[in-house]
């Protein structure tokens, strides 16, 4: 009897769901509409277009030649919130095509695309249709815009993504609605009898009749092998539909949902069983696949859209050909400074081999180098033989600007290496305040009150625009010898103590030293905190959407602060350190050079220029400005990460020995680099505070869809 019972459960459940199959229905706009609704589904959508609508539409010439071309029609497209836009072109995707109306502003200029819904436009007699009421308007390029996804002959009104998922929408759905549809075929209580596997089809219908005059309601038989004592009224069950395992249909339901959105993301996904409760959850996507599919929906968006630069060179004269669409992915601060720093090291090691090319006495065509280091031909600009002044001859000159640029370079170097120890204080001791911090986080808004303690990066900052200060004093007695005290190795009141004993003159500007520094502190130490809630916010919201929970999110804490740069791999807080001591050495000098600028009126860009420099300073580098030029309020260094650019003074003689000629005005090429500089470009000040605002919209923001989410 036993044995019986065992199967019959073994069987009830594939009994069960084999009477329960769902037929396919043709995929029409209002099926595809009730597929869009599935949660899953939708969340899978919404993530693909947060990726593609996020990006900023951008029309670029195809020739550098076209470039103030480009300008103009950029400008013209500027007006067009192209990110409503384009979450409604994406819906072609689904409905096989979507479709605008053109508008038009008087000089024919586009000025925006209105969105009209699938279920107006329809494809008959080889034409596609607008339909308003009883009327209908065929459409036309110069003013409908209209999208069809993967046209083909065959397929002239496009093809939904999800024809190919249809059926496995269904087999889910069918999950869904399964124990729905057996309590109201067989209430509550379902009757269950064995029947002998060998009996015809007579013989179990007669066993079906008497089971069910007996009991009053139907039944449902499942086939097992009967022993020869078999006794029908002791093996009869009432079994509660509550009593089935519902992880059995959960299981069966999650395993068409992981199709479904494998399907749409086009990606493995990993399934957790959410700690055995029974309940599944959506794990990581793989980022390569969902990329890809990223990837295909932009060039989708872009083609689609090169209409509108066919319409616009009817209008504005040129051959739209030369000109196309591209989806810019708006970055973060923190995958901006982690492309930079991707890209600085890869110029490093291309620069290396085109030096290492030279040194072999062969040269290289400017169009090689171009291509190589991914500059614009129209940058690379040969140096013309400079003309010396006074008579002095241009090799000694040249020796002697050299000389000035290697002592130079020597003082930043040595300034590097001496603040490198204070950088890994600096890192562990932010890291093991985070981590503290992860322990107390109960909620999100606890992660708005981040305030660390960076007393001892004041202080290094304190010593290096002390640094900085007397590194510009021209005294020779003054320079260190090789067995000097380096004052970044000694605690804060004897570094202070070793400065004003070696440089009795800083005792007057100390106080003042302290508070111009204390002034910038305040920002920095803001701005730290802001980012590090950005950053974590940020990081979150991926993990929520990939199905994770703040719990799992704070568990996994380590990992977080490492691949964020703030934890036990610490990349971004050493940009942070670096930057920021950079800038007070910086300022240290410039301080100094205030007081002397009567003697020395004039400054020269010294971009240290070695393989590490940047494409900025390449440009800034050599550039002479008088001391109160606007040009030093705006590319005062530094100018970027790791810039380690300094500004050297000159007097009007050392400009004719020398042999260097003072700029009166900036060159557009100057004013173009605003472009690449961010919050770098004007006062460090100036570009914290900048960067502070944008930080606190954001997190706002961020804050606000958290709420949601959680």
């Amino acid at each position: 009897m036993i044995k019986i019972k065992k199967e019959m459960f073994a069987s009830i459940v594939t009994q069960l769901f084999s009477e329960k199959n769902g037929t396919l229905e043709t995929i029409s706009n209002d099926v595809i509409n009730k597929i869009m609704t599935d949660i899953d589904i939708a969340s899978a959508i919404q993530k693909l277009e947060r990726a593609v609508s996020g990006r900023k539409l951008v029309p670029i010439a195809k020739k550098t030649e076209l470039k103030e071309l480009e300008k103009e029609i950029q400008e013209r497209f500027s007006g067009i919130k192209f990110n409503r836009i384009i979450n409604h072109l994406i819906t072609a995707r689904y409905y096989g095509y979507s479709c605008f109306e053109i508008v038009y502003k008087k000089d024919f200029s586009i000025d925006t695309l209105i969105p009209i819904s699938a279920e107006y436009i329809y494809y008959r007699d080889k034409k596609w249709k607008l339909r308003i009421g009883t009327e209908e308007i065929v459409l036309n390029r110069d003013k409908f815009l209209l999208s069809i996804h993967k046209w083909n002959p065959a397929k002239p009104e496009g093809i939904s993504i999800f024809e190919c998922c249809h059926q496995t929408f269904l087999d889910k759905d069918m999950y869904i609605k399964q124990l729905r549809g057996l309590a109201s075929e067989y209430g509550d209580i379902i009757i269950v009898y064995p029947f002998d596997i060998n009996m015809n089809e007579e013989e179990k219908e007669e066993l079906r009749k008497n089971v069910e005059n007996l009991h009053g309601k139907k039944s449902i038989g499942v086939p097992v092998v009967f022993s020869e004592n078999f006794d029908l009224g002791k093996t009869v069950e009432f079994i509660k539909l509550s009593d089935l395992d519902p992880k059995i249909y959960t299981e069966l339901e999650n395993r068409e949902k992981e199709k479904l959105v494998q399907n749409i993301l086009g990606s493995t996904l990993t399934m957790d069983n959410g700690g055995g409760t029974g309940s599944y959850s959506l794990g990581e996507v793989h980022k390569e696949g969902f990329d890809e599919v990223v990837e295909e929906i932009c060039k989708f968006v872009t083609d689609s859209l090169f209409q509108l630069l066919e319409i616009d060179s009817k209008y504005h004269g040129y051959n739209p050909k030369d000109f196309e669409f591209t989806l810019e992915k708006i970055f973060t601060e923190e995958e901006k400074i982690a492309r930079e720093k991707q890209q600085e090291e890869l110029k490093t090691v291309k620069l290396d081999n085109l030096q290492k090319l030279s040194s072999t006495g062969y040269k290289v065509t400017a169009e090689y180098i171009s291509e190589h280091l991914g500059i614009s031909l129209e940058s690379l600009i040969e140096k013309p033989e400079q003309i010396y002044a006074n008579g002095i001859g241009a090799e000694f000159s040249k020796k002697k600007l050299d000389d000035l640029f290697e002592k130079n370079k020597e003082k930043v170097l040595m300034f590097e290496e001496s603040i490198s120890t204070g950088m890994k204080d600096f890192t562990e001791t932010v890291t093991k305040q985070l981590k503290e911090k992860f322990k107390e986080i109960k909620n999100i808004n606890d992660l708005e009150s981040f305030s660390f303690d960076l007393t001892e990066l004041k202080e290094k900052m304190i010593i290096a625009y002390l640094k900085g200060y007397i590194d510009e004093l021209e005294n020779p007695l003054m320079e260190f010898s090789s067995d000097e005290k380096d004052p970044f190795n000694l605690p804060f009141s004897k570094a202070i103590n070793w400065f004003i004993k070696k440089f009795p003159i800083l005792y007057d500007h100390l106080d003042d030293v302290t508070k111009k520094v204390n002034e910038t502190f305040f920002y920095i130490k803001r701005s730290l905190e802001l980012e590090t809630t950005r950053t974590l916010y940020n990081n979150l919201l991926d993990n929520l959407s990939n199905g994770g929970t703040l719990k799992d999110w704070l568990e996994a804490s380590k990992t977080i602060l490492d691949k964020t740069g703030l934890g036990d791999s610490p990349w971004y807080l050493e940009l942070v350190y670096r930057n920021n001591m950079q800038s007070s050495y910086n300022a240290g000098a410039f301080y100094n050079q205030e007081f002397n600028k009567k003697n020395k009126p004039y400054g020269l860009y010294d971009a240290i220029d070695d393989e590490r420099t940047s494409e900025i300073c390449q440009i800034l580098n050599g550039k002479v400005y008088p001391l109160d030029h606007p040009f030093w309020n705006r590319y005062l260094p530094p100018n970027h990460h790791g810039c380690r650019s300094k500004r050297i003074t000159l007097s009007k003689e050392e400009l004719e020995e020398y042999g260097l000629t003072v700029s009166k005005t900036v060159t557009k090429e100057i004013k173009e680099l605003k472009n690449k500089m961010g919050n770098f470009y004007g006062t460090q000040v100036s570009g914290i505070k900048k960067a502070i605002k944008q930080k606190e919209k954001e997190i706002e923001e961020m804050k606000n869809q958290l709420k949601l989410k959680i």
